[in-house]
């Protein structure tokens, strides 16, 4: 075989013995050594208890599920004859089902017998239990376990008196906090196994109400009786836009939104014109609302950790629409939509099924180039131009 002279191909003549190990590694794409069975989730427990817990069901992840000793740990069930000790604390199934539970296949567990010399940074405050999981995988929730990371997000949502919304409570890891402070919480929540383990964890306080339901399905006017609220969610990545649609849909009785979404969405929400990740959703968001990148939050701060880095947004109402008059805001949101149709063509290009040989005098009226792009608009030109255009 004829030898080619490519880095990435094979070593040459004049190279040093480390030299030619580098590009034999970087061809045959070998990495460095790691431990046996690194990639695999429960590596780092016996393979005797993994097998345990990987029978438990065909959907496994890894969960932080708080709760002191001897409270009650509503978990998918293990098998008949466990307890199960982790760390030196028993786990045992409870005789008394939880509350609410209707799944035949979830148990209702309590720690007993706690190891004190367990070396875990919070005590048995915070059991890490890598067990089935309690959500359905399709859901995509990964929960905000992180006390600390908890207390700042708390600290940076200004938590004030009034109705508080909150979309995806979870395990409840923020639902308390937000108890504290305000008049009312609604927490929704579409799992109706967290649903219960919610009810559990939220009955000490008055003030708040569980809703078992899809937030795009809830009916926010009737759920806050008409009045004022504010708005915290742990998103699911996927479903983030639609469920900022629906919100916007009460953005006049709505006096901020602030929600933990993926960090690659935040950008695209608070980008100002010019910019690469400017786009529709840049647009009704800031039509909206005027919306803040808060704080970057790491993967490491959830339970299952997400793939990618997440943000807190704070969007505080009103936005440009306080000050800008469209007519028909519905009108113009589909104008803007068609503006960023295909972001590789102009506008005129965007425009000509809508406006037809008029497209580019508009652009003109408009003192835009017959060239310019939908990403260079900021919101006020954008409705300079619907007005131009009906």
């Amino acid at each position: 075989m004829p030898r080619k002279q490519h880095d990435d191909f094979m070593p040459q003549r004049n190279e040093r013995l480390g030299q030619r190990f580098h590009h034999v590694r970087k061809t045959s794409r070998l990495r460095e050594r790691e431990p046996f069975g690194r990639n695999k989730k429960y590596f780092h427990i016996s393979s005797s208890r993994a097998s345990t817990v990987l029978k438990g069901s065909p959907t496994v992840k890894e969960h932080t599920i708080k709760g002191l000793v001897g409270q009650a740990l509503f978990i998918p069930s293990l098998g008949e004859g466990l307890p199960v000790l982790f760390c030196g604390c028993e786990i045992v199934p409870d005789k008394q089902p939880l509350a609410g539970a209707r799944d035949k296949e979830c148990l209702c567990y309590r720690a007993k017998q706690p190891n004190t010399a367990c070396g875990t940074p919070r005590g048995w405050t915070h059991l890490l239990l890598h067990f089935p999981a309690v959500s359905p995988e399709k859901l995509g929730q990964h929960f905000l376990t992180d006390a600390s990371w908890q207390e700042r997000i708390a600290g940076a949502i200004h938590i004030t008196d009034g109705v508080w919304v909150e979309i995806g409570a979870g395990h409840g890891e923020m639902t308390s906090r937000l108890a504290r402070n305000a008049d009312r919480v609604i927490a929704i929540e579409l799992d109706r196994r967290l649903a219960a383990r919610l009810r559990e964890v939220t009955a000490p306080f008055r003030n708040v109400e569980i809703i078992e339901s899809d937030v795009l399905a809830v009916d926010f006017g009737a759920l806050t009786k008409g009045a004022n609220f504010s708005v915290y969610g742990n998103l699911p990545y996927y479903i983030t836009s639609p469920i900022l649609h629906r919100l916007f849909e009460h953005a006049d009785r709505i006096a901020a939104i602030h929600i933990v979404i993926q960090f690659e969405v935040a950008v695209r929400i608070v980008a100002p014109p010019g910019r690469r990740d400017y786009g529709y959703l840049s647009v009704v968001s800031q039509w909206f609302s005027k919306p803040e990148l808060v704080l970057r939050i790491p993967p490491g701060a959830f339970r299952p950790p997400p793939k990618v880095a997440s943000a807190l947004v704070s969007l505080r109402m009103p936005g440009a629409r306080k000050t800008l008059d469209v007519g028909d805001e519905k009108a113009f949101l589909e104008f803007v939509k068609e503006c960023f149709a295909q972001k590789r063509k102009n506008l005129r290009n965007n425009l000509r099924a809508r406006l037809g040989t008029r497209a580019g005098e508009s652009l003109r009226e408009a003192g835009l180039s017959p060239d310019a792009r939908a990403e260079e608009l900021s919101v006020a030109k954008f409705a300079e131009l619907f007005r131009l255009t009906r």
